[in-house]
């Protein structure tokens, strides 16, 4: 069973606030799929949790930008 966390939840354990989140949402959308799980907009997967915290690491850490940073996704995320 795939566990469910509230938008709440995720801001915790990523450290990014819900804000930040929605924007990564929008920019990264082909990596953050909710349909096939039937989630709604304010709950997520592990997941979804690995990816917002592997993105917050190479925007805030390592200065990448967008472009990059979806090269690196692409990469490293088996789909």
């Amino acid at each position: 069973m795939i566990r469910r966390l509230p938008i709440r939840q995720v801001v915790e354990m990523t450290g990014l606030e819900e804000s930040e989140i929605r924007y990564y949402e929008s920019v990264f959308r082909e990596f953050l799929q909710f349909t096939e799980m039937g989630l709604g907009r304010n709950e997520f997967t592990e997941d979804h949790v690995s990816i917002l915290s592997r993105i917050k690491e190479l925007v805030n850490k390592r200065g990448f930008t967008v472009e990059e940073v979806r090269r690196e996704l692409k990469t490293s995320i088996k789909f």
